[in-house]
């Protein structure tokens, strides 16, 4: 496959859930201050001990802004707004400490998950900042391929639809089934049944060329790689292939 061939082919990696567009990230109520760079430690040590954010782990308690002149404003969260609105409901910690400092509190936004791309992490911190976490498991591509690993790729899947197309039958399988840390190549994204196969032989990466719209397990229609549940997951990578490819 030529340099040339290769500008044509690409590939795309399918994460476990799937991305949230910038204006419809879901948000949380929360109430928020300036405060003194000088009191910033004690403030945030105290509030993480009377009004931790449990459920908002992802998000930075404290925003940095800079003005004009290289003059740095500091603003923290002090606690989710409550249920009713009204901010008499805050924890009394809180409010002690709010007239301890003689804060002023204004409301604001803050993201309800963390960011599953840097992408999203990017929107996120126009609201609040928040803090990402890229995938730690060590499956490579996950974060991009070498041109030679691109290369095989290619090669390989150009050899899957080549077979796929071809009519050929495979004999009765005579190895053992485990493929762990094995890549496989399909023509078609799998649905469940097959995907949840995949998933029993331990297999390492899953490459496909074309969506299955209506039963697809792995991004078109649900995502078995991101259910917690099982007990092994496997990369997902959809690779696309130019046209004149599937008529040699």
């Amino acid at each position: 496959m030529g340099s040339d061939d290769i500008g044509q082919w690409r590939i795309e990696y399918i994460p476990d859930k799937p991305p949230v567009p910038p204006d419809q990230q879901p948000t949380v109520d929360v109430v928020a201050s300036p405060i003194d760079p000088k009191f910033a430690n004690a403030i945030v040590r105290r509030l993480n001990q009377v009004a931790p954010l449990e459920n908002l782990r992802h998000v930075k308690r404290v925003q940095k802004k800079c003005l004009e002149g290289g003059k740095a404003e500091l603003s923290v969260v002090l606690c989710i707004v409550p249920d009713n609105g009204d901010l008499r409901g805050m924890p009394p910690d809180v409010q002690e400490l709010i007239s301890s400092y003689q804060l002023s509190t204004f409301t604001t936004k803050v993201c309800k998950y963390a960011a599953l791309s840097k992408e999203e992490w990017e929107a996120q911190c126009k609201l609040w900042p928040t803090s990402y976490h890229p995938p730690t498991y060590n499956i490579s591509g996950i974060t991009g391929f070498s041109e030679d690993d691109s290369r095989s790729v290619f090669s390989f899947m150009k050899y899957a639809v080549e077979l796929a197309t071809s009519g050929n039958e495979w004999g009765p399988l005579e190895k053992p089934y485990l493929c762990t840390g094995y890549d496989i190549y399909l023509a078609w994204e799998p649905c469940v049944m097959c995907a949840m196969a995949l998933v029993h032989q331990r297999i390492r990466r899953i490459f496909y060329a074309f969506p299955n719209a209506s039963a697809g397990a792995l991004g078109s229609v649900q995502r078995l790689q991101g259910e917690k549940s099982l007990n092994h997951h496997y990369a997902v990578f959809r690779v696309f292939m130019p046209q004149d490819t599937l008529r040699t």
